[in-house]
């Protein structure tokens, strides 16, 4: 077990004080942001793997495989936590609730696979809603993540530029994307399609098991 702490960059006292506590750092997340009228390329994919809604796949054991296989080691990502992993096994009620967080049938959910049919990444958009007629709604990229044996920049690339697509061919405007537990190269390749680095927060972790033994 573990206490987690999530401190901005800006906070100069935080890397003194967390330390000096026990804490260490562990991770990075990655707040963002992209204008309405920002041109969205088409993904490319690399040579054999696709990629499919789960609007069309309907397995929540596929959803529950990718989003653990994908997001786990990400620290500062729900999939991160034990506790979440032993709570939230692959029931109907569990993934038919996340699936409606953002949409009823789970179109913003993408599932990438690989040519020999592996789950290769996931990543989820979310719909915004406002409340001004002249004004688009902001959509959210939930950046998810890359299964650790295909990780290359050409997948988190497209995988984040299919939501965006989606988002935009929704009526969405502006975008915002969240990125939890990846290196300053993921954070540099989703600027390259645009986005803009609003707030940078580093994971602080202290393990309380080595503690207890």
């Amino acid at each position: 077990e573990h206490i987690l702490i999530n401190a901005d960059e800006q906070e100069q006292s935080a890397p003194s004080f967390l330390t000096h506590h026990g804490f260490r750092a562990v991770s990075h997340i990655w707040m963002m942001s992209a204008p309405a009228g920002m041109a969205i390329a088409e993904p490319l994919w690399p040579y054999g793997y696709t990629v499919h809604s789960f609007a069309d796949i309907r397995d929540y054991r596929i959803l529950h495989d990718a989003y653990y296989g994908c997001c786990a080691d990400l620290i500062g990502n729900g999939a991160n936590s034990r506790r979440h992993r032993q709570e939230n096994q692959a029931t109907a009620d569990h993934w038919a609730h996340w699936i409606v967080e953002e949409n009823d049938y789970g179109e913003g959910i993408f599932i990438a696979f690989a040519p020999n049919g592996e789950i290769a990444g996931i990543c989820r958009g979310f719909l915004g809603t406002t409340e001004d007629a002249a004004t688009k709604p902001t959509g959210y990229v939930d950046a998810l993540g890359v299964a650790p044996s295909h990780r290359q920049a050409a997948l988190w690339r497209a995988l984040a530029l299919t939501v965006m697509g989606w988002l935009r061919a929704q009526g969405q405007g502006a975008l915002t994307l969240e990125a939890f537990g990846v290196d300053e190269s993921v954070m540099h390749l989703y600027r390259s399609l645009g986005f803009a680095l609003d707030t940078h927060l580093i994971a602080w972790q202290r393990d309380l098991l080595l503690e207890n033994t």
